[in-house]
């Protein structure tokens, strides 16, 4: 059997009807052979099995269930069964757009890198353009790993396979598992990193359960500040570490204290101990700290001052949640 071009990972639960968009844009382009589409349902749900049956006949399309209910699960086995040169995971309720995406595997062709970075649109659930999704503009791989953008996810970035052979999602994350997945790359070695500036596909957001979030009040994104934290003993320890990656650190846990400090303050705290050790001069970006006052304070005590209103308004939002219905959509 001949080795496709591409291989997609798509993992999949309890949203079939989303799952044949992501598919035939997987498909779209390609010619018979060129690329496999790995379909990983995961869990108890059975709903997948409707659309399985209108592929049958599609030797381009594998199904690889699991009972094990868990996106990461899911893509470590598509990834281990994947055959192409290239390969791309690709959430069911997202999808990519088929001419851009072959466009990044040419680009990788031609400059040899092992990971080409596309523009990601923003789509809500009736299919309004809510623009396209923030991308850093450093060209340092862990300066933009560390962001919070729309670099992350999974849509937007097609790998050389092969350098992904040490690599595996973390299943043990429940939260942020695209954020994760990056840092945790960051720490592996230097990327060779290219950008592609065309939108490659689409974060379509929907009422419904996306598969990975950091989005409750009472969650402690411990995943992410020990990925954090371990990618800047990994580059320390490797003598990877930069002034500008170190000042990235202490600001990729710092925009995590500042969202998360009034649930969890004492925590947060000595998080905050952890980025002033990494980097004494960073501090959050946010727009209160645009304040001449407060920009001129040390930002642990302006949490600690902020803390009683935070509180409030933190508790009227609870209120607001409970009665009202609330915007699904988000912007990276």
């Amino acid at each position: 059997m001949a080795t496709p071009l591409i291989s997609v990972v798509i993992p999949t639960a309890n949203r079939p009807q989303y799952l044949p968009r992501a598919i035939e844009s997987a498909l779209a382009g390609m010619t018979p052979g060129e690329v496999e589409v790995i379909v990983v349902p995961n869990g108890l749900d059975e709903s997948w099995r409707s659309v399985a049956e209108n592929y049958r006949h599609h030797l381009s399309v594998i199904w690889l269930p699991t009972q094990i209910a868990h996106a990461n699960v899911a893509r470590n086995i598509g990834l281990v069964q994947a055959r192409g040169k290239f390969i791309r995971f690709l959430d069911d309720d997202d999808f990519i757009y088929p001419t851009a995406a072959s466009e990044q595997i040419d680009l990788l062709e031609k400059t040899g890198d092992e990971l080409c970075s596309g523009l990601v649109m923003n789509l809500d659930d009736h299919s309004e353009q809510l623009g396209t999704l923030g991308f850093p503009d450093t060209k340092d791989f862990v300066c933009a790993a560390l962001s919070v953008s729309g670099f992350r996810l999974p849509v937007g970035n097609v790998f050389l396979r092969n350098t992904l052979r040490t690599a595996r999602w973390d299943e043990s994350v429940n939260r942020a598992q695209d954020y994760v997945w990056m840092v945790q790359l960051a720490a592996i070695k230097e990327w060779k990193w290219v950008h592609l500036e065309k939108h490659v596909g689409v974060w379509f957001q929907h009422p419904g359960q996306r598969v990975s979030t950091v989005s409750t009040a009472s969650d402690r994104p411990n995943n992410i500040i020990d990925a954090i934290t371990g990618l800047h003993r990994r580059l320390s320890e490797q003598s990877r570490l930069t002034a500008e990656r170190a000042d990235a650190l202490a600001e990729a846990l710092w925009h995590y204290i500042h969202r998360f400090f009034p649930y969890a303050p004492r925590y947060w705290a000595r998080v905050a101990e952890q980025a002033y050790d990494i980097s004494p001069r960073a501090g959050p970006r946010h727009p209160v700290f645009d304040n001449a006052v407060l920009r001129s304070m040390d930002p642990l005590q302006v949490e600690w001052l902020m803390l009683p209103l935070r509180l409030i308004s933190t508790n009227a939002r609870k209120l607001r949640h409970a009665f009202f219905a609330i915007d699904y959509r988000r912007r990276l």
